[in-house]
């Protein structure tokens, strides 16, 4: 539902983790899906600000680890950023 608009892609440890962005309204209302290895795993939903997306991973150590995307929306564009840790890096686009 809605126009396709982003679609960002970060591969970390084996697996694929990907932002899917679609604008939902003429207001700007914008709907976020995480998906991780072609599953959907979180989902949001707003029109200004900042957002995060949120899953564990299984890590090296097969102790699971939190994948975070920050997600900053304003009137001038949208960036996204990959959290493992204290890591945090901009993602590109797929």
């Amino acid at each position: 539902m809605g126009c396709f608009s982003d679609h960002y892609k970060q591969s970390y440890k084996g697996h694929v983790v990907e932002v899917e962005a679609r604008v939902l309204s003429f207001l700007c209302t914008v709907q976020y899906d995480l998906i991780v290895d072609d599953k959907r795993v979180d989902r949001i939903e707003g029109m200004f600000g900042k957002f995060s997306l949120r899953t564990f991973v299984e890590g090296s150590e097969s102790a699971p680890e939190l994948i975070k995307i920050e997600i900053k929306q304003s009137m001038f564009g949208i960036k996204y950023y990959f959290c493992v840790g204290t890591e945090r890096q901009r993602m590109a686009k797929a």
